[in-house]
This record gives C-alpha cells, sequence and structure tokens, in this order.
C-alpha cells in the first residue's frame, strides 16, 4: 500500500496519535506525514504511506493556509488559549486599526520562535525548558507569510478569525500574538484549522473514523493519492522512450541532450503511463538531478 492519504484531525489528538492510529487500521508501520499539527488544532495532515514516505524531506511546495481564531486583550504562556494567562488589557481596537495592523505582517519577516515548540536549542526542546518553567533567549527567524486576510471581527467582543497564507516554519499563533502586542493589546490564538499544505486541500480529506470505516470494507486504497501528484505544480511532463526509461529505472542520471535538451526546470517523466521520477534540470549541471525515483 503506496501513496498519500489526507486525513481530517480532530481536535483533541497528536499528529502521531494519527499515526499511531493509521499503522492499525493500514497493517503497516511504513507511515509518515509531511507536518505537525498541535493537538488542540484541526484540520488537515498529510499521511505518507509506503514508498511515499520520503516525500517528508523533498516535496517542494511548502505553503501553508490556516484559519486562525483570535482574542486580542488576553496573552498567555503557550500563545494559545489553552495554556496560563499572563497578561490581560483592555483592548480598544476597531476593525480598521486591525486591517492595518496585518499589512505589516505580510512578506517575508522575522519571528522569534516560542518556547512551547519542537524547536531545539543546546540540544534540548524549547517545550522541554518551558514546562521546567525556563525561558531562554531565542534569535528571530526569518518566515514568510504570503497573505493574510481578515474574515471576522468583534469590536465589542474583541474576538475574529483570519484567513493566513503562510510557508514552512511560521507559527500561528506567534503571529497573533505579535499582531497583538502591534495594535497595542496583546492577543491569543483561540482556534487553528489547517485548510491547505503541500498541494493538498482539507476539501479532499477523510477522519480517522472514515478511514477506519473504508479499511473495515476494503475500499481504503481508494482514497490513496499517487505520489506523482505530489509534483504537479511547477512539474512539466516528458514521456521517456523505452531505452531512457531502462536507464532512470537502473539509477543513471541521464545527460540532458539523452532527454531532448529540456530547459532548466522541474520535471516528471513518464514511460507508457508509468511514472518514473521527479526531476530537476539546473544551470551549471549536465546531468538530471533526481528529486523522487518511483517504484
Amino acid at each position: 500500500m503506496d501513496g498519500i492519504l489526507l486525513i481530517n484531525k480532530e481536535q483533541g489528538c497528536t499528529s502521531f496519535d494519527v499515526v499511531a492510529k493509521l499503522r492499525g487500521i493500514l497493517k503497516t508501520r511504513k507511515i509518515g506525514h509531511t507536518g505537525t499539527l498541535d493537538p488542540m488544532a484541526e484540520g488537515l495532515l498529510v499521511v505518507l504511506v509506503g514508498s511515499a514516505t520520503p516525500l517528508c524531506d523533498i516535496l517542494l511546495d511548502d505553503k501553508k493556509v490556516y484559519e486562525a481564531s483570535f482574542s486580542l486583550g488576553i496573552k498567555t504562556d503557550t500563545e494559545d488559549i489553552w495554556g496560563n494567562v499572563t497578561e490581560k488589557r483592555e483592548a480598544l481596537v476597531n476593525e480598521q486599526q486591525l486591517r492595518s495592523a496585518l499589512e505589516h505582517f505580510t512578506g517575508e519577516i522575522m519571528q522569534i520562535p516560542p518556547m512551547y515548540s519542537a524547536i531545539k536549542i543546546g540540544g534540548k526542546k524549547l517545550c522541554d525548558l518551558a514546562r521546567e518553567g525556563k525561558e531562554i533567549e531565542r534569535a528571530p527567524r526569518k518566515i514568510r507569510v504570503d497573505s493574510i486576510e481578515l474574515l471576522s471581527y468583534d469590536e465589542r467582543k474583541k474576538e475574529g478569525s483570519l484567513k493566513i497564507a503562510c510557508r514552512k516554519g511560521t507559527y500561528i499563533r506567534t503571529l497573533i500574538k505579535d499582531i497583538g502586542d502591534f495594535v497595542g493589546s496583546g492577543g491569543t490564538m483561540t482556534g487553528l484549522k489547517r485548510l491547505y499544505s503541500n498541494g493538498f486541500s482539507l476539501e479532499n480529506a477523510i477522519t480517522i473514523s472514515q478511514a477506519e470505516a473504508l479499511a473495515a470494507e476494503g475500499l481504503i486504497e481508494s482514497k490513496l493519492i499517487a505520489v506523482c501528484d505530489a509534483f504537479k505544480e511547477g512539474f512539466v511532463d516528458i514521456e521517456a522512450g523505452s531505452w531512457q526509461a531502462g536507464m532512470i529505472e537502473n539509477g543513471v542520471k541521464l545527460k540532458r541532450e539523452k532527454m531532448g535538451n529540456p530547459p532548466d526546470g522541474f520535471y516528471r517523466i513518464w514511460h507508457k503511463g508509468k511514472f518514473l521520477c521527479a526531476c530537476q534540470y539546473e544551470e551549471n549541471r549536465p546531468n538530471l538531478k533526481m528529486i523522487f525515483k518511483g517504484k
């Protein structure tokens, strides 16, 4: 059983819990995923099964889209509503002020990762240090936020929701905290749902219970997405001849001229309907650079 399974993770379970349950449902140990969701977050978890597991390190599309709810005037130690409240302020922020503030948080910006995160410093996870009551200095990291859309905002309750498109490594709860600090009220995340990740959408995902039911009926493989579909965005298809296909299947990195001199770029190479590999030709490299080799 090989491919990509899109799971709609429910609130209250960890990404590891999802993987552990799927190992039992799919009867295989070879399962991974492309990006952890916090236990209280919900939404799309891209699960990799069988020969698809190496994709976790090589998927080129690192775009994520989230819907996040927030509350202004409150700060917590975890930067979300499930932490301990550390500060409360009066939040005199109207909708126009908030919309103006959001403009300062798009593009490439610097972000200090939260203490409650899995980032390691000096060999220890920040979250483990935080649980010991320790807080250490963290260097700001460059992140990219493509867009922020204010979906709703109740000026009386100082609560609302955002749609955020960003890149890998962005902490949404920290982004909300920073926006709250910018408008002078502080802020905390009250809910998070991932809508899109690595080229896949939540609308095509199934729950763990649905996966279990489909597996019991012998239909779960119908929900597996082929590995080649992970390389749609930005890839051009090339049809290989029999000799070329044989060389690629044996791991030979063919020179550019052997493939018809394609220009620099990313390619999916096929032979008679069989996906051979995802690859790249790039400047100053005469040979094909293999990104992912099919079975």
